[in-house]
């Protein structure tokens, strides 16, 4: 087995190995044609060149032109129409402040800031037909941003002029807005006025000052007195979306603070003094304290709502009434966790009765002067077990009843001991034999009162207890599942015996193992040929150079390979001129440094190399 899969790896890494030199050939394929088309580009590069200085003029041009327009839609905003309407409008010195302030304004943009961009665009118009392309774009991206600060300063007047211009509209069409409001206030107060006992007083003396802003309005608008009109307008919206909110709010508050509440808090009352009738303690709610603490905050929110103050009175309302709902919440986990509590005090019970059964079990299996009697009397000592004595403690009276047994045992066994030697000795007095023998035979256990045993290996079976537990523990046979089983229900079993391992098994395991073996090897082989394969597949670039920096091509090179003279040689873009090529070495000063002598084309690559072409400057060709 081992052997065929050897076979198998082998095969594997042969396949690899033949895939791998495919795709080694076909890259270095397609690496020879991206060389060849490389001088192909650069040419192409320079008419691409040409053709993106076209492209780049008509993209100037278009944005100049987009820059004229902005520049001409600020002259034409309507600003003129909106002041000659605020200049038929003037009856007050005030309003002939602001409107000579906004005529200033506006002659700066029309007279000097308009000007000024005009002169701007002009320039960028003179830098592109002169091909200042650069230059060009820096100007109008600067204009651009001069358009946008003017077109605001205009838009902002423009704002402030609409805002007289516009005033009698708005207002009108607030105050239309807020007139409605207040009728429907009206009629649902008059309509459920049983609601608001105590408040009618103080609701009427709100819809009399309301009626006088009203009126107010209509004078201010007749006189054209926008500012007070202002004022008049923000009264009124803070007056009839106060009252409102008294009108709308005012029967929920009662029905919270006055039914809804007090009820809640009878009903927790009510439980909270069952529960501690039933052992629960809920001491930690301070429920006296909090009841007092929400009573008060409903007497203060029924004081403010006599004066008309409904300010988050039904939120704080629902805020109570969310706490007492939660008290019933606490009540039910209290009651949970005092079930779960019995629980663990039911099972700590049956877990101390259960190490006391084991106990007594294995010091029975040991001593067998531990009788039926003397199991039953230690078991119903720990009968009722109410977790008031530490267990410590029982554990030592265990372990003193151990002491106990075991010294009773051995005098036992050394009064055996004992009566054996008697039997030995030489029969001096030869009186009763038969009867000394008999009382050799049957002893009497003078320790536990037992009956005399007829027979040795009866002893320990006589004195272990060999009973049941039922009827007599009838405490610890509750929960049977629970508890260990007395001694004497329990049944010996023959220890296990653990089988050898089979030598099939042993030589599967090291054959698997050696194929292993031969897997990882032939991984890392793998990994080594492929490592190689790349290293010395290596290709770097030769780059060649004219005198003015452009770039005529560039050829890849495998490494520690000669640079194929095919592919720099015959150029027609080097000319007559052309003497030879040089290793740049370095740039300094933005100057490429150049070697001694000329570049070697029989020297091995084994870096990245620029060549640059040097001409006779007498006899060179543009």
């Amino acid at each position: 087995m081992s052997n065929n899969m050897a076979i198998l790896i082998a095969i594997s890494i042969y396949l690899l190995g033949f895939i791998l030199i495919i795709v080694t050939i076909y890259l270095m394929e397609k690496s020879k044609k991206r060389n060849k088309e490389t001088f192909t580009s650069s040419i192409e590069k320079k008419d691409a060149s040409k053709q993106r200085k076209k492209l780049d003029k008509k993209k100037l041009e278009s944005e100049l032109t987009r820059l004229e327009t902005l520049k001409n839609l600020i002259i034409s905003s309507g600003i003129l129409t909106e002041m000659e309407k605020v200049k038929a409008l003037i009856n007050s010195e005030t309003l002939e402040n602001m409107y000579k302030k906004w005529e200033k304004r506006y002659n700066t943009i029309e007279k000097e800031d308009i000007p000024r961009l005009t002169d701007s665009l002009l320039t960028c118009e003179e830098l592109i037909e002169n091909k200042k392309y650069k230059e060009a774009g820096y100007e109008l991206a600067k204009t651009e941003i001069d358009i946008y600060y003017v077109k605001t300063d205009m838009e902002l007047l423009l704002e402030d002029v609409k805002e007289v211009t516009l005033s009698e509209e708005r207002n009108r069409n607030a105050v239309t807005k807020l007139k409605s409001i207040y009728r429907e206030v009206v009629n649902k107060y008059t309509s459920n006025i049983n609601d608001y006992k105590g408040m009618e007083t103080r609701i009427d003396l709100q819809f009399e000052n309301i009626n006088k802003l009203l009126s107010a309005f209509e004078i201010v608008m007749e006189q054209n007195n926008y500012e007070e009109v202002g004022k008049i307008v923000h009264a009124l919206d803070d007056l009839i979306r106060n009252i409102k909110i008294v009108i709308d709010e005012t029967p929920t508050v009662i029905l919270l603070g006055k039914m809804v509440i007090p009820k809640k808090i009878n009903d927790i009352k009510a439980t909270a003094n069952k529960m501690k009738k039933d052992g629960y303690n809920i001491e930690y709610i301070n429920l006296d304290y909090n009841i007092e603490e929400s009573e008060k905050k409903i007497n203060d929110i029924f004081d403010r709502l006599k004066m008309l103050n409904l300010s988050d009175s039904i939120f704080e309302l629902k805020t109570i009434l969310d706490y007492f709902e939660s008290l019933f919440g606490d009540f039910d986990k209290e009651r949970h966790a005092k079930k779960e509590y019995e629980e663990y005090m039911n099972n700590l019970k049956k877990t101390r009765k259960n190490a006391i059964v084991t106990k007594l079990n294995d010091l029975a299996r040991e001593i067998p002067t531990i009788t039926k009697d003397i199991y039953i009397s230690v078991l119903k000592k720990y009968e009722n077990d109410d977790l008031s004595i530490p267990f410590e403690v029982i554990e030592s009276e265990l372990s003193d009843f151990e002491k106990e047994m075991r010294k009773k045992y051995d005098e036992y066994l050394e009064s055996q001991k004992q009566e054996e030697i008697e039997e030995i000795l030489p029969d001096v007095t030869k009186e009763e034999p038969v009867e000394k023998e008999e009382d050799s035979d049957n002893f009497e256990d003078t320790i536990f009162g037992a009956p005399k045993m007829e027979e040795e290996k009866d002893i320990e079976e006589d004195l272990k207890p060999s009973f049941s537990l039922t009827g007599e523990m009838s405490v610890l046979n509750e929960e049977p599942e629970l508890l260990a089983k007395p001694l004497f229900n329990e049944e010996e079993s023959d220890s296990e015996i653990i089988p050898d391992e089979n030598e099939s098994e042993r030589g599967n395991a090291s054959a698997i193992i050696i194929s292993i073996i031969a897997v990882i090897i032939g991984v890392i082989l793998l990994l080594v040929v492929i490592f190689l394969s790349l290293f010395f597949n290596r290709r770097f670039e030769v780059r060649f150079y004219l005198d003015n920096g452009a770039n005529v091509g560039t050829v890849q090179v495998k490494y520690n390979k000669m640079i194929n003279e095919e592919d720099i040689k015959g150029k027609d873009v080097l000319g007559e001129s052309f003497i030879n090529w040089y290793e740049i070495i370095e740039a300094k000063d933005g100057k490429d440094v150049l070697a001694d002598k000329p570049f070697d084309f029989k020297t091995k690559v084994t870096k990245d190399i620029k060549l640059k072409a040097v001409f006779d400057e007498t006899n060179k060709l543009d």
